[in-house]
């Protein structure tokens, strides 16, 4: 994945381990992690990898359900000791 450095994409990406992150506003830094990407096989299989496997991780429904139980127990626990 190739993304400027902005909004959410910026905190939820790491550069260089799941994806190309390149400053806004820079046409010649885009053109470049696009070129990289392009004739960089072994790089775009293994930041697919790396992205799929956080996004299996800290997003699967799953793990959505869990930090849901989680909203619901600290709500219960502070109701419980005011």
């Amino acid at each position: 994945m190739l993304a400027t450095r902005c909004g959410g994409m910026a905190a939820f990406a790491k550069d260089g381990e799941d994806a190309l992150l390149v400053d806004t506003g820079s046409a010649p830094a885009l053109a470049a992690g696009l070129m990289r990407l392009c004739t960089d096989a072994a790089l775009r299989q293994r930041l697919a990898r790396s992205a799929r496997g956080r996004i299996e991780r800290e997003c699967s429904f799953t793990r959505r359900m869990q930090k849901v139980v989680a909203v619901y127990d600290e709500l219960a626990n502070a109701r419980a000791t005011s």
